[in-house]
């Protein structure tokens, strides 16, 4: 009864979001009012049964045993440490252990094992985009995701770059909803926070070694204790990790992967109150192509040939991958890392903070841009008027080289007054040097030639290599483009908070941003210099209920922000910026421990408003041209729930459900054009959002027990689905089917050593990931392509710690 009526709910409002004060000033009572009328309900029905257990079992048994209990989890959402369950947000958060059970390796093994988060990527480690609560972003030209990824505290920059190997790992924390007010740099969805291990005052360490198919070998090892007693710690660790990728082999990682990474850490504790943390990062990876098949369409005739699929892209059991041009290897990738965090407590009562950041990355890319082995078909021409057509390979070669600081400075409360207050300055510097030449491989053609494509694109011969690249003179390319972004951001914030008698908080941050971001073109004779400065306000409400220790109610208010950019291909100075992106979050939750803490249950229900979603659209100049625009609005209304239980000794079970209604409200998707059934009319309004599932589920089982005296064991098995996926702003140009996962681990405990078997994507799902289509850049058409799932894979691990 309550789902139907909070679907009625949602059918009845459709209006975009307004702006920052006036408008939201009634919207907000009322969303705030039928919600927590909702919210009453959902509890009462969901939880009076339970509440009713729980005080008939505190009142018959003794209190649980320490094991039975649930987790208390400490995490730093808001700047400081709290218990999860005494935070007005929707978090989530992974402890060491669990990463390690659940397999968590990277960030989309992360996104299956929580509620609410799933990834759009286009193929591979470099183009991760996070999304939470159905907010994916439409266009993708920039690379600033709206979900941001930090590393204690200091934001990573690009989108290259953040789907890292993890090493030394205490937690992750990802918070649903706009964290702009205390963290900026666009967390507008949220954000992703990963908390690496702080030196120890002990001598303690490990090392593991993991084998698997398909190539697979892994190691790692770490080392923490006292360099001096009781006031310097270090922490050193480096790891080693290989995989050849499900579609593979000896000459090329068809989405895999080789790693070498290190981290290393140091602390300093005085007695003056005065704390140091020191972290570095340093990472090497070559990742393969990313397992795409381009394939022929079954609708829209583009340049001759049907380019889309319209309807469910298929699923393929034994793809052929072999003819991938093995110069096409991927991704070199190098990444290095750094923070400080210096704090110093001004006796009982207030904190100084100094947060520092510096961070590198180079990529450099080669891609097979046919993904098949038989190239694509082009003309030439000789001098003597014979012509003839032979299929060549096409690859696109990009990178990257960035760098960025940031510096942080903050002052805050820490004393037991029910008025608490923090208030900061930032700063974040960030530059990007980008080439992106395509080239065409023209050994084939005969010396003399004129190359000229299908559609009547000219390739001269002579064209200028890819350069620092390995392929032969041969390769010329087609298309050649460098740039460098520059951005320069200062930041005020500041928190305040009241908690009164009855144990109701308020709380209410904000933050000013003014944000400069400058454009150079590297044109063939002169250099393009373009400068933009964006300011906006990003606050956020917060009011919240401690009924009892084990009981929390909230609702909150917040503005999110995702960075605006430039158009480097557009044709007039007009058109070369876009603005940022804005939504109003509104969330009413619960948070609850029953049963003697053996059983808890979060729930949170959202509706956010967005306002100028960054969406591509042709020029009003040249309509041949497409720039991002701020050319839509739109909602997503849903709830996010979470449950873990221990019934019994040994037993530990978890499961999140999250439905996330996202569609455009009024919006203009110019880049259908390309489709000839939407060359007249590209009006998305009403239609989901893409690459995004409006249904997410996960649970999790798992089962410890003594095997014998000495020795422990354990088994686990974790499930992972979401729903169908569109591939773009209209359904009708081809989706993915929803997936399912199921992955599996056993493992057996002696004293510090641990072996442990497992197998993920257990029953082989070969469900697509994604559905998008390809340039063609012989006829300039387009052509359906769909990127494969890792298959089944099964290895062993075996580690000890001390």
């Amino acid at each position: 009864m309550y789902l139907g009526l909070f679907k009625n709910k949602l059918r009845k409002r459709r209006k975009p979001a307004s702006t920052l004060f006036t408008r939201h000033k009634n919207r907000w009572r009322v969303h705030m009012w039928n919600y927590a009328k909702l919210l009453t309900g959902v509890c009462t029905a969901a939880l009076t049964c339970t509440m009713a257990q729980a005080q008939s079992a505190t009142e018959s048994q003794a209190p649980a045993t320490e094991s039975l209990l649930l987790e208390e989890i400490v995490v730093t959402a808001r700047l400081r440490s709290e218990t999860i369950q005494s935070v007005p947000l929707s978090i989530s958060a992974v402890t060491e252990k669990e990463i390690e059970r659940a397999g968590i390796v990277d960030i989309a093994s992360l996104a299956g094992n929580t509620a609410g988060l799933q990834l759009d990527s286009t193929g591979g480690k470099i183009t991760t985009t996070p999304v939470v609560r159905g907010l994916s972003q439409v266009s993708r030209s920039d690379d600033e995701n709206n979900v941001p990824v930090f590393i204690d505290g200091v934001y990573v920059s690009g989108r290259d770059g953040i789907d890292a190997s993890l090493l030394d790992v205490e937690r992750i924390e990802v918070v649903k909803g706009p964290q702009s007010a205390l963290y900026g740099r666009n967390s507008y969805a949220g954000s992703i926070n990963y908390i690496t291990r702080k030196p120890t005052d002990t001598a303690s360490g490990g090392a593991s070694f993991t084998v698997g198919d398909d190539a697979r070998l892994g190691a790692k090892a770490s080392l923490s204790g006292p360099l001096v007693e009781d006031v310097l710690f270090a922490r050193v660790g480096a790891a080693y990790d290989k995989w050849n990728g499900s579609y593979g082999n000896s000459s090329l990682r068809i989405g895999g992967y080789e790693s070498r990474f290190a981290s290393g850490g140091l602390r300093l504790v005085l007695d003056s109150g005065f704390e140091a943390n020191l972290n570095s990062y340093y990472a090497k990876d070559d990742v393969g192509p990313a397992p795409q098949i381009m394939f022929a369409g079954n609708c829209e005739l583009i340049s001759g040939a049907l380019g889309a699929w319209c309807g469910a892209y298929p699923s393929y059991d034994d793809p052929d991958l072999s003819g991938y041009d093995t110069r096409a290897k991927g991704t070199h990738r190098v990444t290095t890392r750094s923070s400080l965090n210096m704090t110093q407590d001004v006796g009982d009562t207030v904190r100084l903070t100094s947060l520092s950041g510096y961070n590198t990355l180079k990529t450099r890319t080669f891609l097979d841009l046919d993904r098949q082995y038989k190239g694509l078909p082009f003309t030439y021409a000789l001098p003597n008027g014979q012509t003839g057509t032979v299929n060549l390979t096409a690859l696109q070669g990009t990178g990257g080289d960035s760098f960025d600081v940031s510096q942080e400075f903050r002052i805050e409360s820490i004393s037991d007054s029910p008025l608490q207050w923090l208030a900061g300055v930032s700063y974040y510097g960030y530059r990007l040097n980008t080439d992106a030449p395509y080239a065409i491989d023209t050994t084939p053609v005969p010396t003399g030639a004129r190359l000229t494509s299908v559609g009547g694109v000219v390739f001269a011969a002579g064209l200028r290599p890819i350069p620092n690249a390995t392929l032969q003179d041969d390769f010329f390319t087609a298309f050649f483009s460098r740039s460098r972004k520059e951005t320069a951001t200062y930041a005020a914030f500041g928190a305040i908070e009241y908690t009164f008698e009855n144990n109701i908080t308020a709380r209410a941050e904000l933050r000013h941003t003014s944000e400069k971001k400058t454009l150079f073109q590297y044109l063939a004779t002169s250099t393009s210099v373009t400068d933009e400065t964006f300011k906006y306000l990003t606050p956020r409400f917060t009011l919240d209920y401690q009924a009892d220790t084990n009981l929390l109610l909230y609702a909150s208010a917040a503005r999110g922000a995702k960075a605006g950019g430039f158009n480097a291909s557009a044709p007039t100075a007009d058109e070369l910026p876009f603005g940022p992106e804005f939504n109003w979050t509104y969330e009413v939750g619960v948070k609850s421990d029953l049963l003697n803490r053996k059983l808890r249950v979060n729930l949170a229900l959202f509706n956010v408003e967005m306002d100028g979603i960054q969406i591509t659209n042709p020029s009003t100049v040249s309509p041949t041209i497409f720039l991002t625009r701020n050319a839509g609005t739109g909602r997503s209304r849903g709830f996010e729930l979470e449950l873990i239980a221990k019934p019994a000794d040994g037993l530990t079970l978890q499961g999140s459900y999250s439905l996330a209604d996202s569609k455009f409200v009024n919006a203009l998707d110019g880049s259908l054009r390309s489709y000839p059934s939407y060359r007249t009319n590209f009006d998305v309004s009403g239609n989901a959002l893409p690459r995004q599932a409006k249904h997410l589920f996960n649970a999790s089982a798992q089962y410890e027990t003594s095997v014998t005296d000495s020795l422990d064991g354990y088994v686990r098995a974790d499930i992972q689905y979401n729903s169908r996926k569109n591939g773009f702003t209209t359904p009708n140009l081809g989706y993915v089917e929803g997936r399912t996962v199921v992955n599996a681990k056993v493992g057996l405990i002696r004293d510090q050593l641990e072996g442990s078997l497992w197998v993920r994507n257990l029953f082989n799902d070969k469900t697509p990931l994604l559905a998008q289509s390809a340039l063609m850049l012989n006829t300039l058409g387009r052509q359906p392509t769909v990127l494969l799932p890792d298959l089944r894979s099964i290895g062993a691990t075996v580690s000890y710690k001390f």
